[in-house]
């Protein structure tokens, strides 16, 4: 997609409370790697998404880069490298790239944008496996059953993006990188005792987002887990 520069001085896109019927059919367009939907995409999120970092977020980002890029970014990252989903209006579609930016935002070190590109390169998920964030799916699983099994990646690694970065970059450590507690406790600056007890933590939780979403769709998730 070729930037061009809008700045905050725009007018204001539509609310994010007005559902458009061609969300779901743009995202499956996406998928389908129609390159007009991506840009689609982008170009209605990018201004109400930059103007909320500015509102919120925004004196912490002008130290080092444009508000509009570093959303911009965040989004085609997201969407590029993240697990495939399906969602039916605006609101939710806005509500979840909202805390994909975030919490990209609040990842002081960057940790996981960089293991997701690698992660979905080394293992990419299979081009079926599309998350149905809403309504939820009936056939609920335990998360334990979900985590082990492979087609239940996706909703895993979505769940991970939903997760405070600190806990995720534990977990990216522990699951993915195979990193004993001994190497994760020195990464963090913990001890072994204390970066097990936080893996065991952060697993409760990740487990506790992905039946949430199973059993009450992502905006049950998105409401109940506000960024801290």
């Amino acid at each position: 997609m070729s930037r061009e520069p809008t700045g905050l001085s725009r007018p204001a896109p539509p609310s994010v409370e007005v559902t458009t019927d061609d969300t779901a059919q743009l995202l499956g367009r996406w998928r389908g790697g129609d390159r007009s939907a991506f840009d689609r995409i982008l170009r209605d999120a990018l201004p109400w998404l930059t103007a909320h970092v500015d509102r919120r977020l925004g004196e912490r980002l002008r130290s080092h880069e444009e508000l509009e890029d570093f959303v911009q970014d965040a989004l085609v990252d997201f969407l590029t490298y993240g697990p495939g989903f399906e969602v039916r209006s605006r609101a939710l579609l806005y509500a979840l790239l909202k805390r994909i930016v975030e919490n990209v935002l609040r990842d002081k070190n960057d940790y996981y944008r960089a293991k997701r590109r690698t992660r979905s390169v080394e293992r990419p998920l299979p081009s079926d496996s599309v998350l149905q964030l809403d309504p939820p799916r009936a056939d609920v699983q335990s998360p334990s059953g979900a985590l082990r099994k492979s087609e239940d990646e996706a909703r895993v690694r979505m769940a991970l993006e939903l997760m405070d970065p600190e806990e995720r970059q534990i977990l990216v450590m522990r699951e993915w990188d195979q990193l004993t507690f001994a190497k994760i406790g020195a990464e963090i600056g913990v001890s072994e005792p204390a970066a097990r007890m936080r893996s065991h933590r952060a697993m409760m939780r990740l487990s506790e987002i992905v039946h949430r979403m199973e059993e009450k769709g992502l905006a049950a998730v998105l409401d109940a887990d506000p960024p801290r």
